[in-house]
């Protein structure tokens, strides 16, 4: 399975509407200064293929992925 498309709103750090395009290209970097948001589109990523976000330990918990702030 390879995603293409990942849509975030409402998800750690990216409070608004926000697209990752990953059609056409074979290898990509997450690069950007700190709290821009490059280990939240890993969380997010994982979170839609596994429906959890493993580095928060408790498997069931979702509370720290969603922003409140919106």
């Amino acid at each position: 399975m390879r995603p293409t498309r990942l849509e975030l709103a409402g998800f750690g750090s990216f409070r608004e509407p926000t697209v990752v395009g990953l059609t056409d290209v074979e290898l990509f970097a997450l690069v950007g200064p700190t709290g821009a948001g490059k280990s939240t589109i890993i969380d997010a990523l994982i979170f839609a293929l596994y429906g959890s976000v493993p580095r928060y330990g408790d498997r069931r918990l979702v509370a720290p992925v969603i922003n409140q702030g919106k």
